[in-house]
């Protein structure tokens, strides 16, 4: 939930700093932006029914002086039940 949180803040960041630069924009506020975001996707009650892991690590090629950021957030899918 604290990743989905993190996510939701950066994108209302990212298109309170796009949505000026459109013609005839309005701007909203970040409290209905995220209001009206959380309707799109079916309420604060589906986004909260999501289970999800996020996980950020760092990847290194050892004797090539490559090395990179991994950045995912993962899916947590309810156990199933054997009928």
């Amino acid at each position: 939930m604290k990743a989905l949180r993190k996510f939701v803040a950066a994108a209302v960041g990212v298109l309170s700093f796009l949505l000026p630069a459109l013609p005839n924009a309005t701007t909203l506020d970040a409290d209905s932006l995220l209001a009206l975001h959380a309707e799109a996707l079916g309420g604060l009650g589906q986004i909260a029914a999501v289970r999800a892991r996020y996980v950020e690590s760092t990847i290194r090629m050892e004797s090539t002086g490559l090395e990179g950021r991994i950045l995912s957030l993962i899916h947590i899918s309810e156990p199933t039940r054997p009928y």
